[in-house]
């Protein structure tokens, strides 16, 4: 479906922000995807320091990022980074479900900062049950917040939370339990309460709501709008419906884009990674270092460039580098540890270095 190959996680220092990221990285890695970054933010991470993390990640080739951090922390992120122009063409953010299950009820000014990015939240379906609940739910906050006029839908965790209530609740009918009943005894009885809640079926697995489909969104506008589903079973799919095909439907991406975006881009200002090619007398089919009689340019080929060469092209983006021919290295490799102390050999080191860093 896409072809990112490199990502960076960002994501908040805090055992919640951290609880995902062993998982998170396996199952990236099985999809071929290499993690070139992970930057940990504190929860009360300035303004300033924000500002240099997102500039350092703005100077490097990977522009596919994912989030995984609460909402205030996600906003703050997503406006800085507006700031620093990485909400713009070229960027794919890519944030987990805390963002995906909160953003109906996050600010516009809010939203307005997280324009294209794609997230997820648990499917809940749009039952005559919520409905009347959203109705009823509105109509008495109205009731006791005369001033207000804009009230969102309930959110995702406030289902939750309505059917965990109701899951105690029954619990403790079941069980005939009074106050003086062992926790114990209330945990394993709410551990083994089964019913149809607002979001859902609600049972609970090794202490877990289990959770099965999960609704793909792409934040557009004043809120989201469902661009495909996932299920443990079929993956990706463009819809739930029988025969459903695979994929998601069209994303619109940061810059009001339509079209995928590469995932990589390397600035026009960095200069080229200079790779120093021994002149070898005899046996050149390795490396061959012929010379135009005319303009004196040189022509480097041999089985050891096409192999470089293969390997530079798949790499997860494009890197420039150019050949650079020593003569004076015939005799021994050791030679061209001397040119460590001279422009060619300088200019080298310092181009790996810099790229390394980056690939």
């Amino acid at each position: 479906m896409f072809t990112w190959r490199t990502t960076t996680v960002v994501y908040e220092d805090s055992p919640y922000g951290a609880r995902i990221l062993a998982a998170l990285f396996s199952v990236l890695q099985g999809y071929n995807i290499r993690v070139m970054d992970s930057i940990a933010l504190p929860v009360g991470v300035t303004e300033d320091y924000l500002d240099k993390v997102l500039y350092n990640l703005k100077e490097t080739p990977t522009r596919v990022f994912i989030v995984h951090m609460a909402p205030d922390l996600a906003a703050r992120v997503f406006y800085q980074a507006t700031v620093a122009g990485m909400m713009s063409d070229g960027y794919i953010w890519i944030a987990t479900s805390s963002i995906g299950s909160t953003v109906e009820s996050l600010s516009i000014d809010k939203v307005d900062h997280m324009q294209g990015v794609v997230t997820f939240r648990p499917y809940v379906q749009a039952t005559g049950h919520i409905m009347n609940f959203t109705a009823r739910l509105k109509s008495r906050f109205l009731l006791e917040n005369p001033g207000i006029h804009n009230v969102h839908n309930p959110s995702t965790q406030l289902l939750w939370a309505y059917d965990t209530a109701w899951a105690l609740a029954k619990a403790v009918h079941i069980a005939r339990m009074s106050s003086s009943t062992p926790g114990r005894m209330l945990l394993g009885a709410v551990l083994n309460t089964t019913f149809d809640g607002l979001s859902g079926r609600f049972r609970l697995v090794n202490g877990q709501l289990e959770l099965s489909t999960h609704e793909v969104i792409n934040i557009v506008g004043k809120g989201a709008r469902t661009v495909g589903f996932w299920t443990p079973e079929s993956g990706i799919l463009k819809s739930l419906e029988t025969n459903s095909v695979k994929g998601l439907k069209q994303v619109l991406w940061p810059g009001h884009l339509a079209i995928a975006p590469k995932g990589w881009d390397v600035s026009s200002n960095r200069r080229p990674l200079r790779i120093v090619v021994p002149e070898k007398q005899g046996f050149n089919q390795f490396v061959e270092v012929t010379y135009s009689p005319t303009t004196n340019s040189s022509t480097i080929r041999g089985y050891c460039i096409d192999i470089f060469d293969m390997v530079m092209k798949n790499l997860p983006y494009p890197v420039a580098y150019q050949y650079v021919p020593v003569s004076d290295s015939s005799r021994n490799y050791d030679n061209l540890l001397s040119l460590v102390h001279e422009k060619v050999s300088a200019d080298l080191v310092v181009d790996i270095r810099e790229n390394i860093s980056e690939l």
